[in-house]
């Protein structure tokens, strides 16, 4: 039974790199620097998570927008703090906000950042879904553009 499992096991080599502890996987989709704490599907998990939280998050902002009466001045702008489509909205905005600081401390910036542009990809799903927004051909074409840079940069 050990023979099946040899050409799907990933195997972790710790390594130096500038003074911290990394570990390089043998997988050669999974060829990214990370700390020894986490693996890569705990931070695939972690991005799709924070990119889902804020797509949801916007979704509520919008919901919340439009509910709010006409403002005429400055003691009318708190009518957006008894929101609470909006506070959940601003919430929802804010958990993304602290998963990406943690992980920013474990993955580099140059993978994290292109894999967090997931979210363009998420809301104008909801927004039809939710808000029956119409989305044209032209951003689909561009929601294509970054799903396939998405999957280059998480298999670089």
């Amino acid at each position: 039974m050990e023979f099946l499992a040899r050409p799907v096991r990933i195997i972790f080599q710790t390594v130096r790199y500038r003074g911290l502890r990394y570990r390089r996987t043998s997988c050669p989709y999974h060829n990214v620097r990370v700390r020894t704490v986490m693996s890569m599907s705990i931070l695939l998990f972690l991005v799709f998570l924070g990119a889902l939280l804020s797509a949801i998050g916007g979704i509520f902002l919008k919901l919340g927008a439009m509910r709010l009466p006409p403002i005429d001045g400055v003691f009318d702008l708190f009518t957006i703090f008894l929101n609470w489509r909006i506070m959940a909205g601003l919430a929802l905005y804010f958990i993304p906000a602290v998963i990406w600081i943690l992980l920013l401390r474990k993955v580099e910036l140059s993978l994290l950042q292109p894999l967090m542009s997931i979210v363009y990809v998420m809301t104008p799903l909801l927004a039809i879904y939710f808000l029956n927004e119409h989305v044209s051909t032209l951003r689909w074409a561009g929601i294509g553009v970054i799903v396939v840079g998405v999957i280059m940069i998480s298999r670089s």
